[in-house]
């Protein structure tokens, strides 16, 4: 600016401006004073995370199996859906071809946003997990370790494979986390040969065990300023 008057106080600062993001097909009624229930555009939707939680309890606590992917495809019960703006087209016509599908918001796969406010990762508490993952030996070094200031899994046993095949003897598990090549495939694989339920995470799975790469870094600034210790480790 032009103004060479430089006395600022307490009551001139602005508002720090955050991208916000809303879970695509949900209605703006929803946010009617958005700058104020977002806390000036900081705050993640903490409301999809309690939503997801509370409907993978009933999932687990009925026996329902389930798939979970990124793809709205017919075989899925929920797919992960993003925002609009700035969103592929492609991905935003995923959402019509089957459109009686749930929704998730995608980013709740990403759990650096929601570790402080239970999340939806323990619904699965005291369920055996198969990872896959081609990072799964690094994870299975990692369990235990204090990764997040708070649990984000609780009571777990943790099955690792670094990859899957039609001919591959699997173990018993309740449901299956993976970070696969063709990640459709073996949710369906899993589902119709063991009646398992499958998240497909992708490679926000490293996350979940205290693995990151450069673009992680950029992409979640709170990583690197709340998360990151001696346990976490770069791939």
């Amino acid at each position: 600016h032009q103004s060479q008057d430089r006395s600022y106080g307490a009551n001139d600062r602005l508002a720090p401006v955050f991208e916000y993001f809303a879970p695509y097909n949900l209605p703006n009624d929803l946010y009617k004073n958005l700058e104020e229930m977002t806390g000036h555009y900081s705050r993640w939707n903490f409301e999809d995370n309690t939503k997801w939680r509370n409907t993978l309890k009933l999932y687990l606590e009925n026996k329902q199996p389930f798939i979970v992917c990124a793809e709205n495809v017919e075989s899925v019960s929920h797919y992960f859906t993003w925002d609009a703006y700035n969103t592929p087209v492609p991905k935003v016509v995923n959402d019509s071809t089957f459109p009686n599908k749930g929704t998730i918001w995608g980013e709740l796969r990403n759990i650096v946003h929601f570790v402080f406010c239970e999340p939806w990762t323990l619904a699965l508490e005291n369920k055996t997990l198969l990872i896959i993952s081609p990072h799964a030996s690094l994870m299975k070094g990692q369990v235990g370790k204090p990764i997040f200031p708070v649990e984000i899994f609780r009571n777990n046993t943790f099955i690792f494979m670094e990859s899957m095949g039609p001919r591959t003897i699997l173990p018993e598990f309740d449901v299956a986390l993976i970070d696969f090549v063709n990640p459709v495939a073996c949710a369906h694989f899993l589902f119709t040969t063991k009646g398992k339920s499958t998240i497909c995470m992708g490679k926000a799975l490293s996350l979940m065990f205290g693995l990151y790469d450069v673009d992680d870094i950029q992409t979640f600034q709170d990583l690197s300023k709340i998360f990151l210790n001696q346990y976490w480790k770069r791939i």
